[in-house]
């Protein structure tokens, strides 16, 4: 439920701030957690929409007491580097709602741990089947099993975003209309295994109001004489 109240406040935020550069989702191949540099993130996405950074002194905590929606209690320095591109192309479309991508990476210590993509643009759209969730089985069903059943993962994470050894994958899917914004999102622990321990799921419906749109201008020709 944390995560996606904090998607919603990170959307709210970037909304006066979107990246004028599209951005793909990230291949998982080719982000290796717990290696990638936040200046090579820069070099491939440009310069993030939103930054901020914190430094954590945690009391000692076991950090294998990770819920399915929190981060493990550490001591050390949290960077996020966020995204957000918002497709014109749609606007018309979809009563002057544009489709937009959200891309969050995660530091800690300077290193990235876990990332996320969001989107509901059309061609690129981070939607997932949630009725399938109900086939998932603790301690049984294996990462093959479930990208085949929900598709590639929106996002992954490592230590400090698991326990150590574990793996997050992450399954969210936002959109907005002009009535209310739908969120759902699912958390999945796997062990060095890759076989599901943990995930948990929240889904919501929030009524929106889209600010009111500009009149758009109207030529009629005048009348032939």
């Amino acid at each position: 439920m944390r995560a996606l109240i904090a998607l919603t406040a990170a959307m709210l935020l970037l909304t006066a701030c979107q990246n004028a550069r599209n951005f793909q989702r990230p291949d998982p191949d080719g982000l290796q957690l717990g290696e990638v540099t936040k200046e090579e993130i820069v070099k491939i996405y440009g310069p993030p929409a939103q930054q901020r950074t914190q430094v954590v002194s945690a009391p000692a905590a076991s950090p294998s007491a990770a819920a399915a929606d929190q981060k493990p209690v550490v001591s050390g320095t949290f960077t996020t580097y966020n995204y957000l591109y918002r497709n014109p192309g749609e606007v018309f479309m979809r009563g002057n709602l544009a489709g937009e991508k959200i891309l969050v990476f995660e530091f800690f210590n300077e290193k990235l741990f876990a990332y996320n993509f969001v989107s509901d643009v059309e061609a690129d759209n981070s939607n997932f089947d949630e009725s399938n969730i109900s086939r998932l089985e603790n301690g049984r069903t294996g990462r093959d099993e479930i990208e085949a059943l929900l598709g590639t993962p929106t996002g992954r994470g490592t230590f400090p975003a698991a326990p150590p050894g574990n793996e997050k994958l992450t399954y969210q899917y936002v959109t907005t209309s002009t009535t209310q914004l739908e969120m759902k999102r699912l958390d999945m622990f796997l062990d060095d295994k890759g076989i599901l321990q943990n995930f948990g799921f929240d889904s919501r419906v929030i009524p929106y109001r889209a600010p009111a749109s500009a009149p758009m201008p109207v030529f009629i020709p005048p009348p032939v004489r």
